[in-house]
């Protein structure tokens, strides 16, 4: 009876710790996995929209900057959850010419409201609705999916696109060798 029992935990464990690799390489290879899409390459498009403060802001402002243009909306959960992440590397990196540019798929009050609760949120919010959505299909967003992100290199040529939530490590990988590389203009 011993034996049994101990083929059984031995079976046990093994199959606990198989599971666990499963999972882990798994979700290594979800988090360095960006969208593939004929964007990449292409020259950023321009394009102007509201701030929450009602002015309009053109994307040459941050023209020279490596910068992650994040299509978002209040009502989104994956969305919610990557902002302050957003949040902490854009303040992390901003010396060096790292840009955030939350874009609002969603009403201008519900994204005071949610940002209202997050005050580490110091990067540039742009807000509209069917405005935002065209933007973002300019942008390869031809599904309207949320959150949809787009890192562009300080030359405005967009690098890596992520349809779905984008985590911290991933974008770390991503922009820290843009921001290394020389600026040439």
């Amino acid at each position: 009876m011993n034996r049994r029992r101990f083929r059984l935990l031995l079976l046990l464990m093994v199959a606990a710790i198989g599971a666990l690799t499963s999972y882990s390489l798994r979700e290594t290879r979800t988090m360095q996995t960006w969208t593939p899409t004929k964007m990449v390459g292409q020259a950023q498009p321009e394009f102007s929209l509201f701030n929450l403060q009602g002015e309009m802001i053109s994307s040459s402002s941050w023209a020279g900057k490596v910068t992650l243009i994040n299509f978002w909306a209040s009502w989104c959960p994956p969305c919610r959850r990557e902002i302050p992440d957003f949040a902490e590397v854009h303040e992390f990196y901003q010396d060096q010419g790292f840009e955030v540019v939350g874009i609002a798929v969603d009403r201008k009050k519900d994204v005071k409201d949610f940002l209202s609760k997050i005050p580490q949120v110091q990067y540039t919010q742009l807000v509209g609705s069917d405005d935002a959505a065209a933007v973002g299909r300019r942008l390869g967003n031809d599904s309207g999916s949320l959150p949809y992100s787009v890192l562009v290199d300080r030359k405005g040529l967009i690098r890596f696109v992520k349809q779905g939530e984008l985590r911290k490590t991933q974008l770390l990988e991503a922009v820290e060798p843009l921001l290394a590389e020389k600026q040439t203009q």
